[in-house]
């Protein structure tokens, strides 16, 4: 494959010190100012009862409660598929992972709101919530979408899902013409053979359980589709968005998907001690049969592409860990393909977990279990509904004191155990 057929993908990074309301939605002097109305009139849609936006920034005494996604603003400035973003859903197809695209670093959209509530998390802009949670060190854009009472869920998640992604693509369209501080290129050159050097691959597990808890490929939900090889950039680029209402510990949020640090990682490595032959996205169902068909396919294609080395990336605990380890680490290692899984250990208090012999090096990522205690100091602001603490995973009915502090568990704080390696919480078993 010559290096002109590869996909090159330019990122032209603005990095965003601070942010706030103004006249206009643009960037001065690395500050994003936005207008507000615009931005409401934008993204407006009569599913909401309301819709608003506020601002919280690092350091802020603020709580964001619960938590739907969390989104990276990024525009396609040229080529194919040129002002777009997030394929399938508010951009084309076409050129996905290849032209010129306009980043947005140090910034996120955020969606709140009286959403579906129960596996959903909590940001807090400072305290100990923000020790375990980067997104506390970004400065964030809160869409707060409300629904009146009596809201089928579905239709609710879908219609979240949606007004973060038009926020992230107002925000970044509108700033388009700010100046650039950085270049980032990815490109798969192609690695001369007499180097010998393995070819590693990642096998990405996508979250697909029905019941809100799915993930979109291409804005397919990821149930509906069969593993598929994809090019990293094309994950970078917003083919992959989330949908899924897992654990708030340990969901993969958009933003996760587009600063994916493993590819980035293996990026680094490419064609000095390895060679990076791209990603396998696999949907997770909770059918055996399903598991199985999607389990062994992604193998059966890791084989075929020739890797010697996989990185299991996992998302969710419990249910998954049987895809992971005693389908899909099984199999490969059988393969001869040697595989390290990244999880979170997914234990009682008892300290065990699925596995299986062959699992004989993984990254933990952190203990996905409800019976970490955490206390979160009262925040002098609260953007969403603070009574969402009393029904998401890792709260309790009586969660919220009196105070205005909150007791959880760690698994309600938002991606404190991200799988790709985001987390202070990991350690590696060998």
């Amino acid at each position: 494959m010559g290096t002109e057929k590869s996909l090159r993908l330019d990122m032209e990074i603005v990095h965003i010190k601070d942010i706030r309301f103004g006249a206009k939605t643009e960037v001065r002097g690395g500050i994003l100012f936005i207008s507000k109305q615009e931005m409401i009139e934008a993204i407006t849609d009569p599913f909401f009862s309301s819709i608003d936006i506020d601002l919280a920034r690092p350091g802020e005494s603020v709580r964001i409660i619960p938590v739907k996604d969390v989104i990276e603003p990024r525009v396609k400035l040229d080529g194919k598929g040129a002002g777009s973003s997030f394929p399938g859903f508010a951009g084309t197809y076409e050129g996905c992972g290849e032209g010129r695209l306009k980043v947005f670093k140090g910034c996120a959209i955020v969606t709140t709101g009286t959403i579906v509530g129960v596996q959903e998390g909590v940001i807090d802009m400072r305290g100990t919530c923000a020790d375990y949670c980067y997104y506390s060190k970004l400065n964030n854009i809160v869409v707060v979408g409300n629904c009146p009472d009596g809201t089928e869920p579905h239709a609710h998640e879908t219609a979240c899902r949606l007004l973060g992604l038009h926020a992230a693509n107002y925000v970044a369209e509108a700033a388009k013409d700010a100046e650039v501080d950085a270049y980032e290129t990815y490109q798969l050159t192609p690695v001369d053979p007499a180097a010998k050097l393995p070819r590693a691959g990642v096998i990405y597990m996508a979250m697909a359980q029905g019941l809100i808890h799915d993930n979109y490929i291409y804005g397919v939900n990821a149930g509906k589709t069969n593993p598929v090889f994809m090019n990293p950039n094309e994950i970078f680029d917003g083919a992959i968005v989330n949908g899924c209402c897992v654990i708030a510990s340990d969901k993969n949020t958009t933003w996760d998907h587009q600063n994916n640090p493993l590819l980035k990682e293996l990026y680094k490595h490419h064609g000095v001690d390895l060679e990076f032959g791209g990603c396998i996205v696999t949907p997770t169902h909770t059918v055996l049969h399903d598991k199985e068909r999607n389990s062994h396919a992604a193998v059966r294609m890791a084989r075929s592409l020739g890797w010697d080395v996989v990185a299991v990336v996992e998302e969710g605990a419990g249910n998954p860990d049987a895809d992971l380890m005693m389908m899909m680490i099984r199999s490969l290692e059988k393969a001869g393909i040697k595989t390290v899984g990244m999880l979170s250990a997914c234990c009682g208090e008892e300290g065990t977990t699925d596995s299986t012999p062959e699992a004989d090096a993984c990254i933990n990522t952190g203990t996905d279990a409800d019976y970490i205690p955490v206390h979160l100091e009262k925040m002098d602001k609260v953007i969403g509904d603070a009574r969402q603490i009393r029904v998401l995973s890792g709260g309790s009915l009586d969660g919220y004191n009196g105070d205005g502090s909150v007791d959880v568990n760690m698994v309600a704080i938002m991606c404190s155990m991200n799988q790709m390696g985001m987390t202070r919480m990991y350690s590696v078993v060998l």
